[in-house]
């Protein structure tokens, strides 16, 4: 699953991707390339909002690693925001969690710009947030206000959720090898996917 704000340099973060493909490609002998969900590819952009919230617990408990490609403007985005709060909620082990920051200078350090990841979401405020549609981004305020009876209590939990998350190692790890991966058979229980939905549904 790969999450990213479009709004982000494209240089850049092509640049992280394609350091993405290059591990992936060393943990996969056999040459395999990676399959990966993209928002813009795997989800009909003309649907009604609430299927594709729906669904979305499906497709991150059906993804082997989620992999969060930051640039400046992800914290700014609400639909990126969801997205890595609802994984961190439903797989709060945080396995198969990888983040990848970057700058709009690809070369700079990944240090330094994950500490520039991390002060941004430090001071994360949802009512800030934009969505490519403003009715999305209305429904989406609503959901989470209705959920956690503010706007100021769910960036709380958000960055409780991004504390825990920085004192993981994800910004560094690697990604699980090909004897690794979960037969294809094995997939998330019922009740891992209804905890998902419950974490969407309570915002």
């Amino acid at each position: 699953f790969l999450s990213h704000s479009w709004r982000d340099d494209p240089p850049s973060k092509w640049q992280r991707m394609k350091e993405f493909q290059a591990e992936f490609a060393e943990t996969h002998p056999d040459g395999a390339e990676p399959k990966c969900w993209l928002d813009k590819a795997c989800i009909d952009q003309a649907s009604d909002i609430n299927q594709s919230l729906k669904v979305l617990p499906l497709f991150l408990l059906f993804s082997q690693s989620f992999v969060v490609f930051a640039g400046q403007s992800y914290t700014k985005r609400l639909w990126c925001v969801l997205e890595l709060y609802c994984f961190v909620v439903v797989r709060p082990q945080l396995d198969g969690l990888v983040l990848r920051p970057f700058a709009d200078d690809w070369a700079t350090e990944p240090a330094l710009a994950s500490k520039a990841l991390m002060t941004r979401f430090d001071k994360f405020d949802a009512n800030q947030a934009k969505c490519f549609l403003d009715e999305d981004r209305h429904h989406l305020l609503a959901m989470i206000e209705a959920g956690y009876g503010s706007i100021s209590a769910f960036n709380r939990k958000l960055r409780d959720v991004v504390k825990k998350i920085n004192k993981s190692a994800v910004f560094t790890a690697s990604l699980p090898s090909k004897s690794a991966v979960q037969p294809e058979s094995e997939g998330p229980s019922t009740l891992a996917v209804a905890t998902a939905t419950d974490a969407l549904d309570r915002g």
